[in-house]
């Protein structure tokens, strides 16, 4: 007799034989022995008795029975409460672990108070056990198996303990675990605690309710909490209740906001060559403020006010590159640092006067023309500027049209030199000049920058009623459900949204950077303005469209598209031959540059007076498309 359903059977018969198994007379499954002769099989036996032979090449075994009696557990669900005695107990202990009988392998449902809290899995053996927590008061506990329900055990949980903190979790820099009085540098830390199972707790800081957070079913709830610099006491309350006050100190690191020469702001990795300079920040209120700078050995010192804010005089070391760090309660600022520049005077010997650096090019290790000539555009905010005729080993100074310090270096023995500036640039039109350590320097250097991800461009397009075409913002459009078009980076995510701030719709961006919006619901006659804004967040300019009924208004119709090698030209005739308006939309010298259309673009006839399409065709040569 076995309990087991699924026994294995093995034997012997002829090398790779085929073997037919039987069970009370019925032929079950056919298998194959291996090389050796031995063969494995393993049956779904019936409830009783078993008669179990196998046939191969002609011959039978023995019957070998088998009786299979499972082992049989009580169908209806048993129940224990531990570490309570009987029905009707009263406990103090919030926990409470719950076992019992089911059948072997089913699934059951716990409940308290008719409520489903739990869903266990038998074992094999028909045992289970859930550890959980009780409500307040009166706890029925029970456990459902399909229709089949436990008889009720009753627990009474009185003097359920005040929510409580147990500590915050820090995981801003190294991770850990921040308990009462002590200090963390997150400012957003996550409180974990306890309270009555399910149970709302709100959260305060101070007197200032900031959050509530739901307890589980055993207790324990977990929030997010924003803290402010310096001490903060946090509590919770539930129903009424309110937890022990836990004290938690936000230590945020000391900053240096600027550093001033002769009252001027010198930027982060600028360059100066001022006579006296102060250093600011901001660290807690009322703290110890070390200032450590390059070349010396001892920190200067000085305290924060009442607001945090601190500064001081600071004395220029090293001629070159100066750097400060300050420190309070244990943390760290970021470096700061500036380029000291004295101011020399003019040489004795006149013929040092004859070295005025000169930029010769700028090299752009993006685009596809790596060398940029005076007057050329770039898309790298730190390009690499390389010059010549400085005296041999003299300071380059790089300044900007305003005289701004952009940054310095060292000629070779030849004279030449190269300067990266320290910090990217921004887009926008720059004309260096490169400065002696006199002063003196040459002709400017003018160099446009340009955005490399700018932001989305678009126009819309009507193509309903008589007046299609495309449309630029401003104008009139009896379209009312018109379609979007424009430009981007290429691959990218782009979201169009109205005045009001509603999203209409999203597109993605081809290999070229186009992409195409739809409006789906008709707009109302009237000004709607849209807005298209990418992935990263860089919104176009508001774009305006007049919504107007059919016929309201005559728009000009595109008559030709003039274009040569040099320019583009779009020529909009209106249908009315009574107005001879020629309406020409001219691409400035950036657009040229920003779109590529030619290397060797000709913009001296750009902005000129405007022409009709055959004075066009016939004085530039322009072919009609």
């Amino acid at each position: 007799t076995t309990s087991d359903a699924t026994p294995r059977l093995e034997g012997r018969a002829g090398n790779n034989a085929v073997v037919e198994i039987w069970i009370n007379e019925g032929r079950v499954d056919t298998i194959m022995a291996d090389q050796f002769g031995y063969w494995r099989y393993t049956p779904t036996l019936s409830e009783g008795a078993n008669s179990i032979t196998v046939v191969s090449q002609g011959v039978s075994s023995d019957v070998f029975n088998i009786d299979f009696a499972p082992v049989v557990i009580p169908v209806e669900p048993e129940l224990t409460v531990y570490p309570l005695g009987s029905d009707g107990d009263v406990t103090y202990q919030r926990m409470a672990n719950v076992f019992g009988k089911a059948p072997a392998g089913s699934m059951i449902t716990l409940l308290i108070n008719e409520q489903a809290v739990a869903t266990i899995i038998v074992n094999d053996n028909g045992d289970w056990s859930f550890y959980t927590a009780l409500f307040n008061g009166e706890n029925r506990v029970s456990i459902a198996h399909g229709n089949d329900v436990s008889e009720t055990t009753t627990v009474t949980l009185v003097g359920s303990p005040a929510p409580a903190i147990s500590f915050a979790h820090d995981d801003e820099g190294v991770r850990t675990y921040v308990y009462h009085n002590a200090a963390t540098d997150d400012a957003t830390p996550q409180l974990q605690g306890t309270a009555a199972p399910n149970a709302i707790v709100q959260i305060y800081r101070g007197t200032q309710n900031i959050g509530s957070a739901a307890a589980d079913i055993n207790g324990n709830w977990i929030f997010d909490a924003s803290i402010n610099p310096g001490l903060n006491e946090i509590s919770v309350v539930e129903n009424g209740i309110t937890s022990e006050v836990f004290n938690i100190t936000l230590e945020v690191a000391p900053t240096i906001t600027g550093l001033f020469a002769d009252g001027d702001l010198i930027e982060n990795g600028g360059a100066s060559n001022g006579t006296s300079f102060v250093l600011q920040g901001t660290a807690q209120p009322y703290a110890q403020v070390a200032i450590d700078q390059t070349g010396s050995r001892t920190p200067l010192w000085t305290t924060a006010d009442q607001f945090g804010n601190w500064s001081v005089p600071v004395v220029v070391n090293v001629n070159g590159t100066n750097s400060f760090y300050v420190t309070s309660g244990g943390q760290y600022s970021e470096g700061y640092s500036f380029t000291y520049i004295p101011v020399a005077e003019l040489p004795e010997d006149a013929e040092m006067l004859n070295y005025i650096p000169l930029i010769g090019i700028v090299h752009d290790s993006v685009g596809s023309l790596q060398w940029v000539q005076n007057n050329g555009w770039t898309d790298v905010a730190q390009p690499e500027i390389y010059g010549t005729y400085a005296r041999p080993n003299s300071i380059v100074t790089i300044v900007d049209g305003n005289n701004n310090v952009i940054g310095s270096t060292t000629a070779d023995n030849s004279g030449d030199w190269r300067f990266i500036p320290s910090e990217p640039l921004a887009p926008g039109k720059y004309d260096f000049y490169a400065q002696n350590e006199f002063g003196l320097s040459g002709n400017p250097f003018t160099l446009n920058l340009r955005d490399p991800e700018p932001a989305p461009l678009m126009f819309a397009w009507d193509d309903t009623g008589d007046l299609q075409g495309l449309r630029w913002s401003g104008e009139l459009m009896d379209d009312t459900t018109p379609t979007f078009h424009g430009s981007t980076q290429p691959f990218s995510q782009i979201s169009l949204f109205n005045g009001e701030g509603e999203l209409l719709g999203t597109a993605t961006s081809g290999w070229n950077g186009a992409w195409t919006i739809d409006i789906v619901e008709p707009l109302q006659s009237g000004r709607h303005s849209f807005v298209a804004v990418d992935e990263k967040g860089k919104s176009s300019d508001v774009f305006v469209l007049n919504i107007v009924p059919v016929n309201d208004a005559q728009l000009p119709e595109m008559s030709s598209l003039l274009a040569d090698a040099s320019m583009m030209i779009f020529a909009a005739q209106p249908s009315d031959d009574e107005q001879q308006e020629i309406v020409e939309l001219n691409i400035s010298e950036e657009d040229m540059a920003i779109t590529t259309l030619d290397t060797g673009v000709i913009v001296e006839s750009i902005g000129q007076d405007m022409l009709s399409a055959q004075q066009l065709e016939e004085e530039y040569n322009l072919n009609t498309l």
